[in-house]
């Protein structure tokens, strides 16, 4: 099992914690500290909401986001996948058991006939401040 990769800022203000890979497994996953929730895409906007179930204030939350394609045909796939992954910083600070909505725009997607897409959003990283 990898875990949460965290450091100390100067002072031991700030604790800044990387979280695992997907799939991967840790002591501390976001579900557990900082959760996405009521996440809906409507005309090229995301939106949703973080809560903060950290015991300290929540700032720099960095969301991953994926947008995966599903070919209609497995068997077949075309080329290339229009599937992509992006990375989006969240400008807010969450007290503990706080929640802060988010929204942003992602980048229009091809239309295409073979397949599908599915948007997830996770937490990639987060810092925890105070002591």
């Amino acid at each position: 099992m990898k875990s949460t990769v965290c450091a100390i800022a100067a002072g031991g203000l700030a604790l800044v914690c990387m979280l695992p890979a997907y799939g991967q497994s840790s002591a501390l996953s976001h579900q557990s500290a900082v959760e996405v929730a009521a996440v809906e895409i409507h005309e090229g906007v995301v939106s949703g909401v973080l809560i903060n179930h950290a015991p300290r204030t929540v700032r720099d939350v960095r969301l991953l986001v994926r947008e995966n394609w599903y070919w209609t045909r497995e068997r077949r796939p075309g080329a290339p996948s229009p599937g992509r992954s992006d990375f989006v910083d969240i400008d807010a600070s969450i007290p503990p058991g706080g929640r802060a909505p988010f929204s942003f725009e992602i980048a229009p997607r091809p239309p295409r006939p073979d397949g599908h897409f599915e948007t997830e959003v996770e937490v990639a990283a987060y810092t925890e401040v105070g002591r």
